[in-house]
């Protein structure tokens, strides 16, 4: 829209980034909504530093193959693993 021609690579980020609020927010509700008051904050703090770690890891690995689908993609693989790894120990912290 504000390039005025279709630019069909950030058409695709764009595509890859559009689930990111969604994610984002379930991340947040696990983690500050059950977690913490669970006493889980330890185990939720380590979880967003294992996830920063793997996002920068995925950013250095996809980024020269993939440019800017890389790094989308990374964003997206991170977040991912982060509200699994939230979940995960959402269930066990409840069971």
């Amino acid at each position: 829209l504000l390039a005025g021609a279709s630019l069909p690579e950030a058409v695709q980020v764009f595509k890859m980034n559009a689930f990111l609020p969604a994610i984002a927010l379930l991340s947040n509700i696990i983690g500050l909504h059950i977690l913490i008051p669970l006493q889980a904050g330890t185990k939720y703090t380590l979880s967003i530093v294992v996830a920063g770690l793997l996002a920068a890891g995925l950013h250095f690995l996809l980024v020269p193959k993939l440019q800017t689908q890389g790094a989308a993609l990374a964003v997206l693989l991170s977040e991912l693993f982060t509200v699994s790894l939230l979940s995960l120990i959402a269930y066990r912290k409840v069971k």
